[in-house]
């Protein structure tokens, strides 16, 4: 798998709604998300690591669930 792949997630994420349903941190922290998921790179739980881009958690859940 290469990053091409998170780029073409990106886009296709990018010509649904989502990016008018939520903020730019949501869809930016769901694409992170989705990303790290894929190449199987922990994110920090304690603190939780989208507070710090001020995402909510149920929308990248949201988004990951796309």
């Amino acid at each position: 798998m290469t990053n091409h792949c998170t780029v073409e997630e990106l886009e296709v994420v990018l010509r649904t709604t989502l990016c008018v349903r939520f903020k730019s941190e949501v869809v930016a922290c769901g694409v992170v998300y989705v990303a790290a998921r894929r190449f199987q790179v922990p994110l920090p739980e304690n603190p939780p690591w989208w507070k710090a881009f001020d995402g909510e958690k149920s929308g990248i859940d949201e988004i990951y669930g796309f």
